[in-house]
Formats: C-alpha cells, sequence, structure tokens
C-alpha cells in the first residue's frame, strides 16, 4: 500500500482527513486479515489483525467526536487517559509521566497519541513486558515521547519500507505516523533485553 501524500487536519472536516485516516489504520489491519486468509494464516494472527481494525475505528469515531472541532489537543491528557484503561495482566505495570503540554494541531497530537498506543500494544502483546514506561518530556527546542519496557525485545527492521511486506504493520504504522508530522521515530531493542522507542518532535510549549 502506498501512503497518502499528506494528512489534512480534522478540522477542515475535511473527508480526505477521514480517508487518510481509515487508510492507514483500518484498512492496513483489514488488508494484513486479507493477507494471512490467502497464506493460510493462524486463526491468532487472522483474529489479531481483525481486532486492531476494530480497535482503529473505534478510536476514530471517539477522536472524531472529541476533538474533531478543537483547535488544539492535549496530548498528555489523551495519553494518560489511554494507559489508565489500556487492558493488561494485573501483575503488569504501566507507569506514565508528563513534564508539560506541548501545543499542537489536533491532527499532530491524533498520530502521536497512535504512535504511543502502538508501542504500548507491542510492549504488552508482542514484547510481553512486565514493565511498561511511557515519557513525554522537553528535549532542548523539541519533545520526546518514549515508550520502554523490559520485554522479550526483537531485531528492529533494518529497512523501513519492507515492514509491511515482513508483517511488522504495527512499526510501519509509527514509522508512517512519524513522517506525516515530521518526527523522528528510533527503535532501539535487542533479543531477550527490552524495547526502547523515542519519537522527537517539535511543539511551540503551552
Amino acid at each position: 500500500m502506498s501512503p497518502l501524500p499528506s494528512s489534512p487536519t480534522p478540522n477542515d472536516h475535511s473527508a480526505k482527513w477521514v480517508g487518510y485516516e481509515l487508510h492507514d489504520g483500518l484498512l492496513q489491519w483489514l488488508v494484513a486479515a486479507r493477507m494471512q486468509l490467502d497464506a493460510g494464516g493462524k486463526r491468532e494472527e487472522i483474529e489479531r489483525c481483525i481486532v486492531a481494525s476494530i480497535e482503529e475505528g473505534r478510536s476514530l469515531i471517539t477522536f472524531l467526536e472529541q476533538h474533531g472541532d478543537r483547535k488544539t489537543s492535549e496530548l498528555d491528557t489523551a495519553i494518560g487517559e489511554y494507559l489508565e484503561f489500556v487492558p493488561h495482566a494485573e501483575d503488569v505495570c504501566i507507569q506514565w509521566q508528563s513534564e508539560g503540554r506541548p501545543t499542537l494541531t489536533p491532527s499532530d497530537s491524533w498520530n502521536i497519541l497512535r504512535i504511543a498506543q502502538q508501542a504500548v500494544r507491542n510492549a504488552l502483546h508482542h514484547g510481553r513486558a512486565s514493565h511498561v514506561r511511557v515519557s513525554l518530556s522537553r528535549v532542548e527546542s523539541a519533545w520526546a515521547l518514549r515508550v520502554e519496557d523490559d520485554g522479550c525485545g526483537f531485531h528492529p527492521p533494518e529497512d523501513a519500507s519492507g515492514l509491511i511486506a515482513d508483517n511488522h504493520f504495527g512499526i510501519a504504522s509509527m514509522h508512517h505516523r512519524a513522517s506525516q508530522i515530521g518526527a523522528q521515530l528510533t527503535i532501539d531493542s535487542q533479543p531477550g533485553a527490552g524495547c526502547r522507542i523515542e519519537l522527537v518532535f517539535s511543539a511551540d510549549p503551552a
């Protein structure tokens, strides 16, 4: 799938913006499910893709209802609310720390929130982490979102262009969203050594 050239803002009430989100989120997971079906994939992998597509659709609807008419969006509040209700085992510890509130457009905040959600889901479901730490902090003239876990870790793909072909849909989505807002995404992980994801982005202090 080829990415759309740009990400319109939801304040435009633009069908293009909704189309971008459907393309980048829900449809991506439905295509993944279709690929798994065509390849005779395992039932659990197909179900994972379907559940993810449902979650993407619900998240988009919630965002449009709560933030579609706003000129700015409170990223720290949105991440905190997500972490409060994200499903996880009782013995899993999720920590959240925010050092401020970046001033962002709703579309930029949405993309950063979706990156944070994907990183946390990966840590819980794929990394099987027992401890996940999420932080938002100032880094010189920019901001940094970090998601760190003590999970099983993995070898990050060297070439982002082949992520979808290798079934790394979640990581592909994070890279794509980062590129849409001009942010820098780095993934540091090794098998048995957990994972650290950092997103550095520009924003004006509130």
